[in-house]
């Protein structure tokens, strides 16, 4: 399963907006750094962002799924996906 993730810099480099959607995702889930890109913000200065867009990959394991787990998960902290 693919994960379509946009979600809002608030200031964010980009190491830290890919930090905050890993700790929400389960073993069976990762970034996909190759697919991940930032569109940088302008008043907040270098490395900073305005909006990520985040591919997340995985594969259903054991109730581990995109739509019953994950989305739920990422949304709980404000992150909203779709499966594409």
């Amino acid at each position: 399963m693919t994960i379509n993730l946009s979600i809002t810099g608030a200031g964010e480099t980009y190491a830290e907006a890919i930090g905050r959607v890993s700790a929400y995702l389960p073993d069976n889930y990762n970034v996909d750094l190759g697919a991940t890109y930032a569109i940088p913000a302008t008043p907040a200065g270098p490395g900073h962002l305005a909006k990520v867009t985040v591919i997340v990959s995985g594969c259903d394991d054991h109730g581990w799924t995109a739509g019953g787990y994950v989305i739920p998960r990422l949304a709980s902290g404000g992150m909203w996906g779709k499966v594409i």
